[in-house]
């Protein structure tokens, strides 16, 4: 009797295991790779929005809102580096501080802030997260530029090479009885190192 529980255990954690293995293939990369360029170039877009002094602030901090919408793009831990002007040092945020933080930046010290981004790339193939369960993670790399007019007229300006970890997993959904797959991406953490 012992045995033959060991061995059902042991099955069920096999086909466990082999539900979670999914051999990624180039087409998978590829569309993978596709999502993870959208949606990072969807979170640069939101930061540029919501520092615009032309976007009222109630779209920004409204329940659903500009930040709230970002978030959703997220894995709940991510968090995101951040360099000061002079490039000499750098502290680490949860992503919806730094939001709300670029959002009180527009309302307090600058009349103008623009947000601009280039050299979007997948750095990294995804691959099997070694640390998390189901999730196959990829990098992409972009260029960010802010430059901000403070109220006194001064200009400052700073670009920085960022690096976001991206996370995919396999989700299940059925139509009309049919069992079919699609890709979730979320962002993860993002790092920042100024360009001189």
């Amino acid at each position: 009797m012992k045995r033959t529980g060991m061995l059902l255990l042991w099955m069920v954690l096999c086909l466990n295991l082999s539900a979670q293995t999914h051999r990624l293939t180039a087409n998978d990369q590829r569309n993978l790779k596709e999502m993870a360029v959208q949606m990072v170039n969807r979170f640069q877009s939101n930061c540029r929005t919501l520092a615009d002094k032309r976007t009222p602030a109630q779209e920004v901090t409204c329940a659903g809102g500009i930040i709230d919408t970002a978030m959703k793009d997220f894995m709940e831990d991510a968090r995101i580096e951040i360099t000061s002007l002079d490039g000499k040092s750098t502290s680490n945020r949860k992503v919806k501080d730094y939001l709300h933080r670029l959002f009180r930046l527009r309302e307090t010290r600058y009349k103008e802030i623009r947000i601009s981004w280039y050299n979007v790339n997948v750095a990294e193939n995804f691959t099997k997260d070694p640390n998390r369960a189901n999730l196959y993670v990829g990098e992409v790399t972009l260029v960010q530029r802010f430059s901000g007019v403070t109220h006194e007229g001064q200009v400052l300006e700073d670009q920085v090479r960022r690096k976001t970890k991206v996370y995919a997993t396999l989700q299940e959904y059925r139509v009309k009885n049919t069992k079919k797959i699609r890709w979730i991406i979320k962002l993860g953490d993002i790092s920042a190192r100024t360009i001189q």
